[in-house]
């Protein structure tokens, strides 16, 4: 292929996904390289890519963290409240009930 070939299906490539033409360069450029989940991140250390990937499957770390702290202010917010004084709807229809007969 020749360059003005290249650039051509560069430009439908970036065309067809809505992207510009180095964001199709930079993809093309990066496609190539493999990533070892159990190599270390860095060398010398031991953590690994998959020590820091999310699992969806696991409960957020922070989950019973706030659902706890919720919990507490929902309390404390009921302890400072008035409790509700009962209303009564009177209707003058239903009342006295001898009326209604």
């Amino acid at each position: 292929m020749n360059k003005n070939t290249n650039a051509n299906l560069l430009l439908e490539i970036a065309d067809a996904m809505e992207l510009s033409v180095d964001d199709i360069k930079d993809a093309m450029r990066t496609s190539g390289r493999h990533i070892s989940m159990d190599a270390p991140l860095q060398s010398g250390e031991d953590s690994t890519l998959i020590d820091v990937l999310g699992d969806d499957d696991q409960p957020h770390p922070d989950a019973t963290l706030i659902t706890e702290s919720l919990r507490r202010e929902v309390e404390r917010a009921l302890a400072h409240s008035q409790p509700a004084k009962p209303t009564l709807s009177a209707s003058t229809s239903a009342w006295p009930p001898e009326n209604n007969r």
